[in-house]
């Protein structure tokens, strides 16, 4: 016999009630008794699928006369709001609630064109495949009751995978449009990219290998900061850099093509290297080199200095030679000061030369 039951409970007492929840049979005031819950798919000690019915949800129950076993069928979708429902959840609910919550399950056509596996904080699965005269949507979602979803969709519009939490933050993969070679126009994503957004911080990290970025035939690589430095201010965070810091090795900045450049540019400054080996300083302001050591400058060919002024000071030896005529001229007086001024009178002292460091190359022999 099959009977339509209303369930009031399916809390269990000991371990042979489990798989076991309560009904009530309204037309023959029987109740509660014990209903054995039935699943398309299920294997002991293994699991499967297993949704047992609500309290307060209408159910229809099968009687094995010779066994005197209740088994449970399927539930009931009342079109009627059912009042041990709405007196259970008050507070989760509305009191306008329907039998069918998800407003998208029928189409404009009248048409039920959703699937959904859900619970009564209406999460779960939903299978969508709306198909309208002027829109198209195929996707299956898998939704968390705080809003947290994976979404897989094959709709021409969005095409994509997608995951992201309740705040929109998360990652989305898009895929290649259907029926077509270009994203539609109304696409909000290029095609076939990955994005990753959110409103904290993003890591990635690797503890025994490495992190690569690549682009083959495309186009750039852009790291962009754009944070005010008003983020600062508070709590002795720094905002607005970008920092590159190795700790044990070297930071490499190469370009290889015929025409590639090397810029570093400033407001007011500018250093430039280029592929024919010239290096180019240019400031509004000053250039300052310190060193604890020494500093060596040469050239193969010849050494300019030009300004208003020029001021040469030692606190030793000064030794200035020539390896063939040497001029000094001046526009006003030309005044020369020591103990004692020799010309031509005394050997004078030669020049010395600075062995300058080899260059070395990177560890990928450049």
């Amino acid at each position: 016999m099959i009977y339509l039951a209303k369930v009031v409970s399916k809390a269990h007492e000991s371990e042979s009630d489990k798989g076991i929840f309560w009904c009530f049979i309204e037309s023959h005031q029987l109740g509660p008794i014990p209903v054995r819950y039935t699943s398309p798919y299920y294997t002991t000690y293994y699991g499967g699928i297993f949704a047992m019915p609500e309290a307060g949800t209408e159910v229809l129950i099968f009687l094995d006369e010779p066994k005197n076993t209740y088994y449970y069928l399927s539930n009931v979708v009342n079109p009627k709001p059912n009042s041990d429902i709405l007196e259970a959840y008050a507070k989760k609910l509305p009191a306008s609630m329907k039998a069918i919550v998800d407003k998208y399950i029928y189409t404009e056509n009248n048409i039920p064109q959703r699937m959904t596996f859900t619970d009564y904080t209406q999460q779960g699965l939903i299978i969508d495949s709306r198909t309208l005269e002027n829109y198209v949507s195929t996707k299956v979602q898998l939704i968390s009751s705080g809003g947290k979803r994976l979404n897989l969709s094959d709709s021409p519009k969005s095409n994509l995978i997608s995951l992201k939490t309740e705040h929109g933050d998360g990652l989305v993969i898009t895929s290649k449009p259907i029926g077509t070679k270009r994203p539609r126009k109304d696409s909000p994503y290029p095609l076939r990219a990955i994005e990753l957004k959110s409103n904290g911080s993003n890591s990635v990290v690797s503890y025994e290998s490495e992190i690569n970025l690549l682009v083959i035939d495309g186009r750039e690589i852009n790291i962009e900061n754009n944070s005010s430095t008003k983020l600062g201010d508070s709590g002795g965070t720094k905002s607005g850099n970008i920092n590159i810091k190795s700790k044990n090795s070297d930071v490499n900045i190469v370009t290889n093509g015929d025409t590639s450049k090397i810029f570093i540019v400033t407001p007011k400054a500018r250093i430039q290297i280029d592929s024919e080996g010239n290096v180019v300083f240019e400031t509004s302001g000053s250039i300052q080199m310190a060193s604890q050591g020494d500093i060596a400058l040469k050239a193969n060919n010849s050494i300019y200095l030009e300004a208003n002024s020029i001021n040469m000071k030692s606190n030793q030896a000064t030794k200035i030679q020539s390896g063939a005529k040497t001029s000094i001229k001046s526009g006003g007086q030309t005044a020369i000061q020591g103990s004692e001024v020799h010309l031509n009178s005394a050997p004078a002292d030669s020049a010395e030369t600075k062995n300058l460091i080899e260059v070395e190359k990177t560890d990928y022999d450049e």
